[in-house]
């Protein structure tokens, strides 16, 4: 595998004024991987180390990134019977995920699997701000990455449809819904639900792909510096609140886009890099508040 990368910081510090300090930081980083050789057997590709739901959503192919995601290729939903019809008997129905049948042979089958994403972000990048004007200190972090795609466990996205509520609300269903055997709204954000659909549209594919690109306020910081002797018995003291992960800018639909690793290991060692952004529904990033106070005696 090749790996090619590039990281910088860039930092700037001044005074604004007598007792006025601030500075900047900002760090980012970029890279690309590839994979050149997988054994010395002419393998072109294998499929990721975990299944899911007896699917397996990444796969590693000369020529692409490790753990790169795989699956059929989404084309919005079938309109009406005439439109399912030639892919009836493989699962089509109105109001269904369509997929393209890549290969043409007039099946949608697992060989019309393809390239649906990669969980590599494009960038990421960092921002330190301090600022300290007499005993008045405040400090932020934001961090944020782009680029990168998720692949969402459809299971957890297709219940939280059902949850969400049912299909004909009154006065008239809603428009994020496909809620009739013949779709008149195409642009609709969730497939026909129906108990006879167990599999078909729950198939690993393009359509559960989602840009995980995100901006987080990682942590934000207003202290104070005790004047000396402020408190007799206390020669220097500082009182802070500080708050962790106050907010978050994404387009992600799921719970939080910074997915934690998967503590993967298999018969090779750490495979967690195999297994890169797949959303099996992690507990989010916890808000935080903190009031401390530090000193010295």
């Amino acid at each position: 595998m090749r790996n090619n990368g590039i990281d910088f910081s860039i930092g700037y510090r001044s005074t604004l004024g007598a007792g006025t300090l601030w500075s900047v930081t900002f760090n980012g980083s970029h890279y690309r991987n590839k994979i050149l050789q997988i054994d010395n057997l002419g393998t072109q590709s294998f499929e990721g180390p975990i299944s899911l739901r007896e699917q397996n959503p990444v796969i590693n192919m000369l020529g692409q990134p490790i753990g790169a995601f795989y699956g059929l290729v989404a084309d919005g939903y079938y309109k009406d019977s005439a439109d399912a019809a030639p892919f009836w008997n493989d699962g089509a129905r109105p109001g269904r995920i369509k997929f393209k049948d890549l290969n043409g042979d007039g099946a949608i089958t697992a060989a019309d699997r393809a390239i649906i994403g990669s969980p590599h972000p494009d960038f990421t990048g960092g921002l330190d701000l301090n600022l300290r004007r007499g005993n008045w200190e405040v400090s932020a972090t934001v961090f944020g990455t782009f680029g990168g795609k998720i692949n969402v466990r459809s299971d957890l996205l297709a219940n939280s449809v059902v949850l969400d509520g049912p299909c004909a609300p009154a006065p008239a269903p809603r428009k994020d819904y496909i809620c009739t055997g013949k779709v008149t709204n195409p642009g609709a954000k969730y497939p026909r639900l129906d108990n006879s659909d167990a599999a078909f549209s729950r198939q690993f594919s393009s359509y559960w792909v989602e840009d995980g690109s995100y901006v987080r306020l990682r942590s934000l910081q207003v202290g104070y510096n005790l004047p000396p002797a402020w408190i007799r018995w206390v020669p220097a003291a500082r009182v802070y609140v500080q708050a962790e992960n106050l907010f978050t800018i994404t387009g992600y639909s799921g719970l939080d886009p910074a997915l934690p690793a998967w503590s993967t290991f298999g018969a090779a060692g750490d495979i967690r890099d195999q297994f890169r952004g797949v959303d099996e529904g992690s507990y989010p990033t916890n808000r935080t508040f903190t009031i401390g106070i530090t000193t010295t005696f």
